[in-house]
């Protein structure tokens, strides 16, 4: 589909629901897409790649979460909007190990005096490594592509000075061992707070670092190694 028409797949087992989005998006001046389940989206997407979807939590056949992890197969950066009424759906997707993103995590870091980049994979990160020589790495454990620890190993080697994070759903005593043991810093299990993370960077990222403005940052010396992580038996700092 052309540029100048960009496409949405909507995915929802309820047709009011599904006419709605249709009539929105359509008055938005987007070429619709639909699926009333999760096999019928993993086609849409696989033959008209739309520039995004947005999902129902609770759709029959693969459900919402397989639909939305087979879709990152086909397109790891597509957006998807999840969409669901059900309490708790945030940390349904988090614990079943896929990576979620959105603006509330950019800003949070962003406020607290960081300059901010995003990347949606190993291969998307570890090209800015050398360029923006990062002080601190959030990485989630479970990506597609490389995965999460070939990406540690890899940022270690190209600037060995970054203090890389571990943020993942896998609650695994051997996962956390071979993460500190390839050069994390830390290991942090999903869902956790921003308060939580928050006291996490304390540990890891100098005063210094968090008192200067963002454009001052980039100006600073060289991230000093952290002091030694707590063994991977125990939280960072204690239970969420």
């Amino acid at each position: 589909m052309g540029d100048s028409y960009p496409s949405v797949l909507c995915v929802d087992d309820d047709p009011e629901v599904l006419e709605q989005l249709k009539e929105h998006f359509t008055l938005q001046g987007f070429i619709v897409l639909t699926a009333s389940n999760g096999v019928e989206a993993c086609l849409q997407v696989k033959r008209w790649a739309p520039k995004a979807v947005i999902l129902d939590l609770l759709i029959p056949r693969l459900g919402g979460i397989g639909t939305l992890s087979r879709i990152r197969t086909f397109n790891p950066t597509i957006p998807v909007i999840l969409v669901s009424d059900t309490p708790g759906a945030l940390d349904l997707v988090t614990e079943a190990g896929l990576s979620v993103t959105g603006p509330s995590r950019s800003r949070w870091t962003s406020r607290r005096g960081f300059e901010v980049l995003e990347a949606s994979s190993g291969e998307e990160a570890l090209p800015q490594v050398p360029s923006a020589q990062p002080d601190i790495v959030l990485l989630d454990l479970m990506m597609n592509g490389i995965g999460g620890l070939e990406t540690l190993r890899r940022i270690k080697i190209i600037r060995p000075e970054t203090c890389v994070v571990m943020v993942t759903a896998e609650d695994d005593l051997d996962v956390a061992r071979s993460a500190l043991a390839a050069g994390a810093a830390d290991y942090v299990t999903k869902p956790f707070t921003f308060e939580y993370l928050d006291a996490v960077l304390h540990i890891h990222v100098p005063a210094d670092q968090t008192d200067q403005p963002a454009s001052e940052q980039s100006r600073s010396a060289p991230f000093e190694a952290p002091p030694k992580p707590p063994t991977p038996a125990e939280p960072a700092l204690g239970s969420t």
